[in-house]
């Protein structure tokens, strides 16, 4: 019964201090509340950055074998962390929803290889410039980064990641490794 009466004591002062540094505690604790609370903050921002490398590390290793599901499914947990650090208060920049994004992308023109482009059409379909009448198929799966996901015309996925001005980016097609694409300036 002690120990448990310890742990429950230990467990809501921990829960106080998580809170915050009492503003009615004496300077001496006050300064120990404070030095605790500056090391918790660096301890989760290393672990943070830690957890950050390897998803991105494995989202790498999974666009390389093929493994696209298990790309876009890391994608999405790399946003829903950058998302929830953005939500706290952190520097990083707010990121447009998917909607925006495609609201954004929609009747652009993208360099797909040096001499042909894919359009982005309203109806999650794209206009290849080598073939207009063959379609491939697009759709926001990501918004930090941007990341875009379809099929091409030879039945192929494809991926772009796109950079914060939604502008330029990187494409990777099948197998092939990855190629810079940026939007065609039509004026």
């Amino acid at each position: 019964m002690k120990l448990f009466l310890t742990t429950l004591l230990f467990a809501c002062a921990s829960v106080v201090l998580a809170q915050g540094i009492d503003p009615t505690a004496p300077p001496k604790l006050a300064a120990l509340q404070a030095q605790y609370q500056a090391a918790i903050a660096a301890d989760a921002k290393i672990i943070r950055t830690r957890y950050l490398q390897h998803l991105q590390q494995l989202e790498t290793d999974a666009l390389s074998t093929k493994d696209f599901d298990l790309a876009a499914a890391v994608g999405r947990e790399i946003a829903l962390l950058s998302k929830d650090n953005s939500s706290k208060g952190a520097t990083a920049p707010v990121n447009p929803d998917s909607t925006e994004i495609e609201e954004r992308l929609i009747n652009t023109t993208w360099v797909w290889y040096e001499n042909q482009t894919i359009t982005f059409l309203a109806d999650g379909r794209a206009r290849w410039s080598y073939n207009g009448d063959i379609s491939f198929t697009w759709k926001v799966v990501g918004t930090n980064p941007a990341v875009i996901e379809g099929t091409g015309w030879n039945g192929k996925k494809y991926r772009i990641t796109l950079n914060d001005s939604l502008r330029t980016g990187s494409l990777r097609e099948g197998w092939y490794g990855p190629r810079t694409t940026n939007e065609v300036n039509l004026q």
